[in-house]
């Protein structure tokens, strides 16, 4: 169980994540939000990037900031934007991390082939990571955060610039992955996560503002509040009303 209690953070004047509670146990977490409510700011507290101004947040009634390399060793993160060592092979580059991440060389001799297999690398392992497509360092990035079987997988935006067949079969795998870990997945594709997630969480001006299971968001008393009485027939109308301006930028 991570256990997050009045989680806060500010950048200045600007308070990116305000007083955010919540408890997250092994399941399909989705993160909504237009750009700007938090959700990466809320990732990178949870992988121990920042530091919190206020709050907790606790694994398995642990404060994580004392638990050093044990509760490292539970992440699984993917940022919205991967570095590279661009002259590295595919396979390379896993076993490079693999090797950071403490993993013992047995381990990731099984392990990468078959996360290579699972993100559709295996034909282009071989290759230079510079001669990559934007979406297949996408998956690459995708499978160093689930070297270790990690208990934690944090990924923000994974699916960005992947077309819709390799986005179904990463959300696929990942479903499966949440049947153990924690999976908390960032997004702006609906279409991505509508089946998928167990629980989907909207944050706006970073804040918790719903959050619920995806099939019965759209009728819940919170939603209609969003429309002005009415219920949205379906998770996409809801993320429209709640975010309007994001729907004038998909147009522009």
């Amino acid at each position: 169980m991570l256990e997050l209690t009045h989680l806060t953070k500010q950048y200045g004047g600007l308070t990116a994540l305000s007083d955010f509670t919540y408890s997250f146990a092994p399941r399909f977490y989705a993160l909504l939000g237009e750009n700007g409510s938090g959700k990466s700011t809320l990732i990178e507290l949870i992988a121990g990037n920042l530091k919190p101004d206020g709050g907790t947040i606790r694994y398995d009634g642990r404060d994580t900031a004392r638990m050093g390399a044990d509760y490292r060793s539970l992440i699984g993160y993917m940022p919205q934007k991967a570095a590279f060592y661009e002259q590295m092979t595919g396979t390379a580059f896993l076993a490079y991390l693999a090797d950071l991440k403490g993993l013992s060389r047995a381990e990731y001799r099984q392990q990468i082939p078959e996360l290579l297999e699972t993100v559709h690398l295996s034909e282009e392992a071989g290759r230079r990571i510079r001669e990559y497509s934007g979406g297949m360092r996408q998956r690459l990035f995708l499978a160093q955060a689930l070297l270790g079987r990690p208990g934690i997988l944090l990924l923000d935006e994974p699916t960005a610039g992947m077309d819709p067949t390799d986005r179904r079969m990463i959300v696929d795998h990942l479903k499966d992955r949440s049947r153990e870990a924690i999976v908390l997945f960032s997004t702006h594709i609906l279409s991505d996560i509508e089946t998928a997630a167990d629980q989907v969480l909207f944050l706006k001006n970073g804040k918790l503002v719903l959050s619920g299971a995806p099939s019965a968001l759209p009728d819940s008393s919170e939603a209609a509040a969003v429309t002005g009485g009415g219920h949205p027939a379906s998770l996409e109308e809801l993320y429209r009303a709640f975010f309007p301006e994001e729907k004038r930028r998909r147009h522009e």
